[in-house]
């Protein structure tokens, strides 16, 4: 985290966001009643738990007290600043990245033509990520319209010292997408050999600030090993060409470092390769390795493959045979792997008609064949833009 950060007071923290922020992070909420919510919560420096204490009704008098209370004692659980434990509360309901220009001068400000320019490059980084999202391209000409929303969906937040910091939050809005089995396992094999991920997919405004996270992380080993390779190999689940000069473009002349960190809303579980992010500073030579990497990502063409293999999961956010807005999928155990690695789980969204020949296949455990690109974000493997659905047996 940098070292400075917006000034929080105690005062300015919702008790609502409060009580969330025990919710989410492993306090258990015990011996309520009708007047009083009681959590209890320990670690491994605690011999016994400890109890945190708040009024249900949040608008009463007295609540300031109770919440000051509560944040004293999960500041010492965290053991750390204050003031980053106030921010923890205060964006409980957010992801919130923060960008700091780290030579500004005495003045500690930017100048109108060079903010213009550096907002400009966080637009057009948030929605070439999303654009990712939706289709993990080496580039894009422009970027789909279906990037709009995303864009619209983060803020611009509060602006910091040291030496000038500005925040991008994104609201968290939306749930983990959970697929369920529909019906029970073959009895003929183990399939808890081929499950290398949990059935959850995060919404995908998380899984726009995880790919600008992984992108910035990746940026960081090339500048330390000074070369491009991990930029281009990582593309389908890091920076496109576009988020390269997106990220070249938030420096100033190339040359002037910049910060990064990342705050996760305990709401959604982050994903474990970025629990330890910290804060990454880039600089001249992370411009010039970008700019390269864009200049070689424009040269290479997605590849396309075509997976077969048995459908273990099915999923639909609506009715599954609504209209083409509800969001179908279904889990398929990869089988065709090109070096003849051990199966895996990947998933596929599906049109409504070839979500209904899938459930058959299902049923019947017949072996399923569909063309797309691969994409691997973390743990998780998905198939973008999938087309020729088939059942083949």
């Amino acid at each position: 985290m940098p070292a400075q950060l917006p000034r929080i007071s105690p005062d300015s923290v919702e008790p609502r966001n409060l009580l969330v922020y025990l919710q989410s992070t492993g306090w258990t909420l015990s011996d309520s009643n009708q007047r009083w919510y009681v959590f209890h919560g320990t670690n491994e420096e605690r011999e016994f738990p400890v109890e945190i204490v708040l009024p249900k009704n949040l608008e009463a008098s007295d609540v300031g007290t109770f919440a000051s209370s509560a944040i004293d004692v999960i500041n010492g659980f965290l053991d750390e600043s204050i003031e980053r434990t106030l921010w923890r509360i205060f964006y409980v309901n957010s992801d919130v990245l923060l960008i700091r220009n780290t030579e500004t001068g005495e003045t500690n400000t930017l100048s109108l033509r060079f903010a213009d320019q550096q907002i400009r490059n966080i637009k057009q980084l948030v929605g070439f990520s999303a654009s990712s999202e939706k289709e993990p391209r080496p580039y894009f000409n422009t970027a789909p319209t279906s990037s709009n929303r995303i864009i619209e969906h983060f803020q611009f937040g509060h602006t910091f010292n040291g030496s000038f910091g500005l925040t991008i939050e994104s609201p968290i809005t939306r749930s983990p997408f959970l697929y369920q089995h529909e019906v029970s396992q073959s009895p003929l094999f183990d399939m808890n050999e081929f499950v290398d991920i949990d059935s959850i997919v995060m919404p995908v405004e998380r899984r726009v600030m995880e790919r600008i996270a992984r992108g910035l992380k990746v940026t960081r080993e090339a500048t330390q090993a000074r070369t491009i390779e991990l930029l281009i190999e990582e593309y389908a689940s890091g920076f496109n060409s576009n988020m390269c000069r997106s990220i070249v473009g938030i420096s100033q002349a190339k040359v002037s470092p910049i910060e990064y960190s990342i705050l996760w809303s305990p709401r959604l579980e982050s994903s474990a390769d970025l629990d330890d992010f910290g804060s990454i500073r880039l600089n001249e030579t992370s411009y010039i390795l970008l700019d390269e990497a864009a200049e070689v990502l424009r040269t290479i063409e997605p590849e396309v493959r075509r997976v077969r293999g048995l459908i273990t999961e099915l999923s639909s956010e609506g009715d599954p045979l609504g209209d083409d807005t509800t969001a179908r999928s279904v889990v398929i155990r990869w089988i065709n792997r090109e070096r003849g690695e051990r199966p895996i789980k990947i998933f596929v969204s599906l049109s409504r008609e070839d979500y209904v020949r899938a459930h058959k296949a299902h049923l019947s455990w017949s072996t399923v064949e569909v063309t797309g690109i691969v994409q691997k974000t973390g743990a998780i493997w998905r198939l973008v833009d999938p087309s020729d659905f088939e059942v083949v047996n």
